[in-house]
C-alpha cells in the first residue's frame, strides 16, 4: 500500500471520527432535551394536581364562612369573646363549641380538620379541633392570622402551625365596621396528599422544612414529626410510612435530592433505573418563602424510551456515517486500483450491506432526483417489496404508488437548506394497518459542499404516540371535570345569595313605617318565595349528599298509587293555574287494583321532582302524569310517565340533564333557577327502587319522562287495615307543653304560632331548665325539645328526663335533621323529630299521633 493512499485512508479515518463524535453529540443533545422537558411536564402535572385540589378546599372554606359563621348571631356572640371577664370568654368559647361543633364534624368529612377562632391581637381563642389548648399569642408566628387581623382581608395558601401544618384560608371577623378577629378553616398536608392520591393515582408524601417546624411547633406536638430519610434538614408528618421499595429508593437518591434541595426549586431525579422517576415540587408558604416538598415516586417508561431511542438513533447515525465515509471512500478511489480491488471491493460492499441490513430501522439512500439508490433489509420488509423492483424508482412511486412528491417529504426540504429534518407520518402498511412513524433525513454533501444524496431513517413510533394521545386524552378529563365541578359550585353560589340577597333586602324594606298594607304583602311574599327557593336548594345539596355517602334507606309499605297521583295533582294545581297550563291525572287501574309494594316516600319524591320539572320549563299547553301496568324482561313493573309540552331538551344533551355536575345550561346565562340535582336525585331514586329511568324530548314539542318500578301488591306480612277504626283526635286545648328554645327568634316564632294551641305553654332556654320544669310539672303531656342549647344539650336532656319518666311525648326539633341525627335523637329517648324551618301542620299531625298512640291528653 503506497504512502498516499494510507494518507487518504487516514484522512476519511479522521473525517469518520470527526463526524461520528459530532453525530453522538447532536444525539444526546435531543435526548437531554426531551428529558428536560418530561421533566417540565411532570412538574407542571404535579403542580397542576395540588393547585385544583387546594382551590377546590378554599372554595369550600369561603361557602362554609359565608353560610355558618359569617352570621349575625355568630359575630354578636364572638364581639365578648375580647372581654377582659375570663367568665364571659369561657362562656362565649363554650357556646361557640356548642353551635358550631356539628358543622366542624361535617366539615371533617370533607378533609377540614382545623377551624381555628383568634382575637384581634392574634390570640387562639378557640381551636374546635383542639378545644383544650387556647390562649397562646399566634402573633408573629403564624403569619396569615398576622396580616388577616392588621389588613382585614382574606389570606389563603400553605403555612405552619403550631399543631400541624396544612392549607390555611383566615378570614377577618366584622360586624358593623367592628374588628372582632379573625377565624382560620384549614386542611392538614396529610389530606391534600390524599386527595391527589384519589384524583390523580400517584403516590405522594409531604417534606417540611426541619427549621420551620421546630421554630412554629409547639414543643409537646413535635412528636408529630419524624426525620425524613431524603435530608436531615427536612421532616415527615407522623403518619407517613415509606415501604421497603421505596426505603431503598430514598437511600439511593439521598445524596443527589441533598444538594438539590438546598436550591428550593422543583426538580426530577432518576432512582438508578430509568423507569424510576421521582419528582420534587416546591410548596412556599402564605409569606412566599420554601416551606416544604411534595414528593412524587412515578413508575415511568417514558425516559427509558428516550434513552432507547437515543440509542438506536445514535447507532443509525453511526452507521450512516460509516457507510458514507466508505462510499466516498470507494468513490475516490484510484481507478488504475480497482482491477487489483476488485474482489477486496466486493468483500467491502458485501460488508457494507450487511451492516447496512443489520441496522433495525428502514433506511434508505436517493439522490437529487429522488431515485432509490440503497434500500436496508428492514425497510424491504416493511413495505413488502424486492431490492430488484424498486431499483431506478423515484421513491414515492416505489413506496406509495403515487406520480409525484409527497405532501409532507423531509428529503426535499434537506436538499434546499441542507440541515437535517425530522417529520412524523401516518403511513398505511401492505396490511391494511396504519401505524405512527417518524422520519429523521440526513445530507450527504458533494466537495463543493452541494448535497446530492439523502439517507432517510425511519422509526416506529406507534406505541409512544398512543401514549401521548392517552396523556392528552387524561388531561383533557381531568381539566372537564374541574369545569364541571366549577360550574356546579357557582351555579350552588348563585342558588344560596340570590334568594339570600332578596331575603335581607325585603327585610330591611320591612323596617321602613311608610309602607302601605299593599306593599307590606307583596315584600313578605317575596321572603317567602326566597326562603322556599333557599330551602329547597339546601333539601337537594343534603339529599344527593346521603346518596353519595349511602345514607339513604328504603322503607317498603302497600302504597295506594291512585291517592298519590290525585294528592299530586292537588298540591300543584295552584301553581299551574297561576302559568296558565292544565296539570291532567291518568290513572292505569282502578282505585282496588292500583297498590303497589314501595316506598312511599321516594316515590313521591320522583313524582314531586318530575312535575316541578315540567312547570318550570312548561309555559303553555298541559303537563300529563299517569302510569300503566306492564310486562318487562319477563316481570310485571308499573309504568309512571310525566309528559309536558315545554320547550324541550336537546338531543346531545338528555344524559347530561341526570348527571349531577352537569346542566343543559352550566353558563352564566341561564333562564332558569335551580341547583341543578333533582333529576341526579329522581335517578338515584329510582334506581334505589329497582327500576330505570328513560327520557324522549324535542325541542318546542316537550319531554316525557318514563319511570319503571318493579311491580308487587303485597308484603309478605300485609294485613290489610280497611276495618280499623280511626283513633278520636287529641284535643290540644287541654295539653301542657313545655318548649325548650335558646334561639330568641325561634322562641318568638313559636310563642306566635302556638299561641291559644295549648292550655298551658313553658318556655326554657336550656336542656337543665327543660328537666327541672318536668320535674316541677310532672303531668306535663309534650316536649318539643331543641337539640343545640347551651349548658346541656337536647340528647342529654332527654336521657336525663327518661331516667325518671317514661311517659312525656318528647318531639326534638333541630336544623341539622340527617339520618344520622334523627337516629342519635331517637336513641337519646326523643319520640320523633322535625327539622327546622318548621313545618307547622306536620308538627300537630305529630303531636296528635304521638299523643293518641301513648292515649295522652284531651280527646273528642
Amino acid at each position: 500500500m503506497t504512502a498516499e493512499k494510507r494518507t487518504v485512508q487516514s484522512g476519511f479515518l479522521a473525517v469518520f471520527l470527526l463526524s461520528a463524535g459530532l453525530v453522538t453529540t447532536l444525539n444526546y443533545h435531543v435526548f437531554s432535551q426531551k428529558k428536560d422537558a418530561y421533566y417540565a411536564h411532570l412538574l407542571d402535572e404535579m403542580s397542576t394536581a395540588y393547585g385544583v385540589i387546594t382551590s377546590f378546599h378554599a372554595e369550600t372554606a369561603r361557602v362554609t364562612f359565608d353560610t355558618y359563621i359569617n352570621r349575625p348571631e355568630i359575630l354578636d356572640l364572638y364581639q365578648t369573646a375580647n372581654s377582659e371577664d375570663n367568665g364571659i370568654r369561657n362562656a362565649v368559647r363554650k357556646t361557640l363549641l356548642a353551635k358550631l361543633g356539628p358543622l366542624y364534624e361535617r366539615l371533617k368529612l370533607r378533609n377540614v380538620w382545623q377551624l381555628h377562632f383568634h382575637l384581634p391581637n392574634s390570640e387562639s381563642f378557640l381551636r374546635l379541633h383542639r378545644p383544650e389548648k387556647y390562649g397562646d399569642s399566634l402573633k408573629g408566628v403564624r403569619y396569615s392570622v398576622d396580616k388577616a387581623n392588621a389588613e382585614r382581608v382574606v389570606v389563603s395558601g400553605f403555612e405552619e402551625g403550631r399543631i400541624l401544618n396544612g392549607f390555611r384560608n383566615v378570614f377577618p371577623l366584622i360586624r358593623k365596621g367592628e374588628h372582632l378577629g379573625s377565624v382560620e378553616i384549614s386542611m392538614e398536608s396529610k389530606d391534600i396528599l390524599g386527595q391527589m392520591e384519589r384524583q390523580f393515582h400517584r403516590h405522594y408524601a409531604f417534606l417540611l422544612r426541619r427549621q420551620l417546624v421546630e421554630k412554629t411547633v409547639f414543643p409537646n406536638e413535635q412528636s408529630n414529626y419524624r426525620p425524613s430519610d431524603l435530608s436531615d434538614d427536612y421532616l415527615y408528618e407522623q403518619g407517613y410510612a415509606a415501604g421497603d421499595s421505596l426505603k431503598a429508593v430514598n437511600a439511593a437518591i439521598k445524596p443527589i435530592v441533598r444538594e438539590k434541595l438546598k436550591a428550593g426549586t422543583g426538580f426530577v431525579v432518576e432512582a438508578g433505573e430509568l423507569d424510576k422517576l421521582v419528582v420534587f415540587f416546591p410548596i412556599k408558604n402564605v409569606e412566599g418563602h420554601l416551606s416544604a416538598y411534595v414528593v412524587s415516586h412515578n413508575e415511568d417508561a417514558t425516559i427509558r424510551g428516550y434513552y432507547v431511542e437515543f440509542i438506536i438513533t445514535l447507532v443509525g447515525s453511526i452507521a450512516g456515517v460509516l457507510i458514507i465515509t466508505v462510499l466516498f471512500y470507494l468513490l475516490t478511489v484510484d481507478i488504475s486500483d480497482r482491477k487489483r480491488a476488485e474482489e477486496t471491493l466486493k468483500e467491502k460492499e458485501h460488508f457494507l450491506k450487511t451492516i447496512f441490513d443489520g441496522i433495525q430501522d428502514p433506511m434508505h439512500v436517493i439522490d437529487r432526483d429522488f431515485t432509490v439508490l440503497l434500500t436496508n433489509k428492514k425497510l424491504l420488509e416493511m413495505k413488502n417489496v424486492n431490492q430488484e423492483d424498486i431499483r431506478g424508482q423515484h421513491c414515492y412511486e416505489a413506496y406509495q404508488g403515487r406520480s409525484e412528491l409527497c405532501e409532507q417529504c423531509g428529503a426535499k426540504e434537506v436538499f434546499q437548506t441542507g440541515k437535517p429534518k425530522s417529520l412524523v407520518k401516518s403511513l398505511p402498511l401492505q396490511d391494511g394497518t396504519n401505524r405512527y412513524f417518524e422520519v429523521y433525513s440526513f445530507p450527504l454533501y458533494a466537495e463543493n459542499g452541494e448535497v446530492v444524496q439523502v439517507i432517510e431513517i425511519t422509526r416506529d413510533i406507534t406505541r409512544q404516540k398512543h401514549a401521548e394521545e392517552d396523556l392528552i386524552l387524561a388531561l383533557e378529563k381531568a381539566e372537564e371535570s374541574n369545569r364541571l365541578k366549577t360550574a356546579f359550585l357557582n351555579n350552588m353560589s348563585h342558588e344560596i345569595r340570590t334568594p339570600m340577597n332578596g331575603i335581607l333586602g325585603f327585610t330591611e324594606l320591612l323596617k321602613e313605617d311608610q309602607l302601605t298594607d299593599k306593599e307590606r304583602q307583596e315584600y313578605l311574599g317575596i321572603i317567602e318565595k326566597g326562603g322556599h327557593r333557599l330551602l329547597t336548594t339546601i333539601n337537594d345539596i343534603i339529599d344527593i349528599s346521603r346518596i353519595e355517602a349511602g345514607e339513604v334507606k328504603i322503607t317498603k309499605t302497600r302504597v295506594q298509587v291512585n291517592n298519590i297521583l290525585e294528592e299530586q295533582c292537588q298540591f300543584f294545581l295552584p301553581e299551574v293555574k297561576a302559568k296558565g297550563i292544565e296539570l291532567v291525572s291518568i290513572p292505569g287501574l282502578p282505585d282496588e287494583e292500583a297498590w303497589l309494594i314501595t316506598d312511599q316516600h321516594k316515590l313521591e319524591g320522583i313524582l314531586i321532582n318530575l312535575i316541578k320539572n315540567a312547570i318550570k320549563f312548561t309555559h303553555k299547553g298541559s303537563i300529563t302524569l299517569g302510569y300503566t301496568k306492564k310486562i318487562k324482561n319477563n316481570a310485571p313493573v308499573m309504568e309512571f310517565f310525566v309528559k309536558d309540552t315545554g320547550i324541550g331538551i336537546p338531543q346531545n344533551k338528555l344524559r347530561a340533564v341526570f348527571r349531577r355536575f352537569e346542566q343543559v345550561n352550566n353558563g352564566a346565562t341561564r333562564n332558569y333557577e335551580g341547583s341543578g340535582l333533582g333529576l341526579a336525585i329522581t335517578q338515584s331514586y329510582v334506581e334505589m327502587l329497582g327500576g330505570s329511568i328513560e327520557l324522549t324530548s324535542e325541542e318546542g314539542v316537550g319531554s316525557t319522562f318514563t319511570f319503571s318500578l318493579p311491580f308487587s301488591e303485597r308484603l309478605e306480612e300485609d294485613n290489610p287495615s280497611e276495618g280499623i277504626a280511626k283513633k278520636p283526635p287529641v284535643l290540644f286545648q287541654y295539653l301542657t307543653v313545655i318548649v325548650a328554645e335558646d334561639d330568641e327568634s325561634s322562641k318568638m316564632l313559636l310563642k306566635i304560632r302556638l299561641k291559644n294551641a295549648f292550655r298551658n305553654i313553658i318556655y326554657v332556654r336550656t336542656g337543665k331548665e327543660a328537666v327541672d320544669q318536668l320535674r316541677k310539672n310532672p303531668d306535663a303531656d309534650l316536649i318539643l325539645m331543641d337539640i343545640q342549647m347551651p349548658e346541656m344539650s337536647g340528647y342529654d336532656a332527654t336521657r336525663e328526663i327518661r331516667k325518671f319518666n317514661s311517659d312525656v311525648v318528647i318531639i326534638a326539633q333541630t336544623a341539622f335533621a340527617l339520618s344520622g341525627n334523627i337516629e342519635e335523637a331517637r336513641e337519646a329517648g326523643c319520640n320523633d323529630v322535625i327539622a327546622k324551618p318548621i313545618d307547622y301542620r306536620l308538627l300537630f299531625e305529630k303531636i296528635e299521633q304521638l299523643l293518641s298512640k301513648n292515649k295522652k291528653g284531651g280527646t273528642a
